[in-house]
């Protein structure tokens, strides 16, 4: 089982929906997260203004397969070489190339991510 601190994901990886605090855990301001077709995170978040929005995160712009082991990239479209993707708790685990399992921790990257307008 492989975990990566990925807190090194920059604020062009947020929720493309707007005016939606993340407040640096995006636990305490959204529900209903889901992950959909291996690399779509999804999740109902509140918005500044008290009112909520659905937002969306495509993975494949933050994580790649290299060699069975997600890493942080940039546009690394690790979902070309991952299938059966699940979310388990705040853990994504897929099965991937190059080895039977790679699992990363989501819950570190995406509760640090915070810029007050977008998640």
């Amino acid at each position: 089982m492989k975990f990566i601190n990925l807190l090194t994901i920059a604020g062009s990886f947020l929720f493309a929906s707007s005016s939606v605090l993340a407040w640096g855990n995006y636990g305490l301001s959204c529900a209903n997260v889901k992950l959909t077709g291996n690399n779509i995170l999804s999740a109902t978040c509140k918005k500044a203004d008290g009112s909520t929005g659905d937002s969306s995160l495509n993975l494949n712009t933050c994580f790649a397969n290299r060699n069975g082991n997600l890493k942080c990239e940039p546009r690394g479209n690790y979902a070309s070489s991952c299938s059966s993707c699940r979310l388990d708790g705040s853990t994504m685990r897929c099965s991937c190339s190059g080895n039977s399992r790679a699992y990363t921790n989501l819950s570190e990257p995406l509760r640090t991510l915070n810029n007050g307008s977008t998640f």
